[in-house]
């Protein structure tokens, strides 16, 4: 599977938000961006970056995801790949 990620347009998708904290996915730079940030005395980000191709074959590396988002990051990385039959 070839997935032309210039189809892929740059978007961003929170969750799990909170006063101190959420979680969320961004389409950037070619991959995702799977993040989580923390408000707490001390303002902490964790980012996993993770290839599309990667997303497609394993997942999302957490578990809560919602299902809509799910589903809009795989119609977004299936309408991008490349279905020509050569």
């Amino acid at each position: 599977m070839k997935i032309d990620k210039h189809k892929i347009p740059p978007k961003e998708w929170r969750w799990n938000k909170t006063a101190g904290s959420y979680e969320g996915v961004h389409t950037r730079d070619e991959k995702l961006v799977w993040f989580i940030v923390e408000h707490n005395a001390i303002p902490e980000t964790r980012a996993i970056p993770q290839s599309y191709e990667d997303f497609v074959r394993d997942g999302p590396p957490f578990e809560d995801v919602p299902f809509d988002v799910m589903i809009e990051l795989y119609e977004k990385i299936l309408y991008a790949v490349d279905s020509v039959i050569k």
